[in-house]
């Protein structure tokens, strides 16, 4: 998880077409586990680091990136294809 050889990054596409934009850039890890919030307008995966998975919110605004979660208190569901606490 901790390879930056390895990285994952998350673009946002238009719908209507255009260039995509990558969210994630400044993130060196691989993202994992992405599910999309359309309430918030926002985009949350997982990360590793340094051995722990950290959770991971991106705005498709501002495309600022936060950490939302700094220890491992989730979980993802397959069946849902989302992250829940």
């Amino acid at each position: 998880n901790d390879s930056p050889a390895e990285d994952t990054q998350v673009y946002l596409i238009p719908s209507a077409g255009g260039p995509a934009t990558c969210l994630t850039l400044a993130l060196d890890r691989r993202a994992e586990q992405i599910c999309w919030d359309p309430l918030s307008g926002s985009v949350y995966f997982t990360a590793g680091d340094a051995g722990s998975t950290l959770l991971y919110r991106v705005s498709t605004e501002s495309k600022e990136m936060e950490t939302v979660f700094n220890r491992q208190v989730f979980r993802y569901s397959k069946s849902i294809g989302c992250i829940y606490i």
